[in-house]
């Protein structure tokens, strides 16, 4: 499972990679960046589980990039970061698909509170799509062994009304 972390500050993207212990939550790597453009470039080569992003950066911001995260790579799972309690931003953050919403400064507990969460949404979703490809896989083969049959019954003679 791969992370990017997406802030405009250094000194938080440290702070979360260095505070998280990633490998508890089956995370192989942490990617950081700087910008919304560096985060989507970032998910355009490597498959992201999880993004935790600011909202407020230059150029686009979180919210924009959640938007466009969705569009592009929609099973990924976003936190988003404000230093803004202001109620339009959660909204449009939860409208937008967030799994969470954390007010900075953030301490490593409330992430790993929110990762504990957001990994355990990812455990059920890969559930139900191994229970669903399960599912796919014996339907298959009923299909098959009808159609071989219904050709032998018919190879046979045998009629059908």
């Amino acid at each position: 499972m791969n992370v990017l972390l997406v802030d405009d500050e250094d000194h938080i993207l440290d702070y979360l990679k260095e505070s998280i212990r990633w490998e508890e939550f089956g995370v192989t790597n942490v990617y950081s960046v700087t910008s919304a453009e560096e985060a989507l470039y970032i998910s355009s080569q490597v498959h992201i589980s999880i993004l935790v992003t600011d909202i407020r950066m230059p150029e686009k911001n979180g919210l924009e990039l959640l938007y466009e995260m969705r569009q592009l790579h929609p099973d990924t799972k976003v936190i988003l970061l404000s230093g803004y309690s202001e109620f339009e931003y959660a909204k449009k953050a939860l409208q937008h698909g967030a799994v969470d919403y954390l007010l900075k400064p953030v301490t490593g507990d409330e992430v790993t509170v929110s990762l504990t969460k957001v990994a355990d949404l990812i455990k059920v979703e890969n559930r139900q799509k191994d229970h669903l490809t399960a599912a796919k896989d014996v339907l298959q083969v009923g299909l098959t062994r009808i159609r071989e049959h219904l050709l032998l019954d018919l190879l046979l003679g045998k009629k059908y009304r």
